[in-house]
């Protein structure tokens, strides 16, 4: 009794990594994918920077053109 015991304890445990390989691939696997996303949300956001860096440019010129304008109007 005390072997069958023995021999079945010793399955379990044999079978534990085998179990523990594939959840470390699916941890992996998910990591891979919120990298891509959070890569992905990144380049959106450095694309929306741009965007307001220009608009920003832009509005600094009419303000700059505005106070110009009033100058001459004085």
């Amino acid at each position: 009794m005390q072997r069958f015991l023995s021999i079945i304890f010793l399955a379990i445990f044999a079978c534990l990594p085998a179990f523990a390989g594939i959840n470390i691939d699916k941890v992996i696997m998910d990591h891979k994918h919120k990298l891509k996303q959070l890569t992905h949300k990144n380049q959106l956001l450095v694309g929306k920077i741009e965007q307001l860096e220009q608009q920003q440019k832009l509005s600094n010129q009419k303000i700059a053109e505005l106070f110009t304008l009033i100058k001459y109007k004085k």
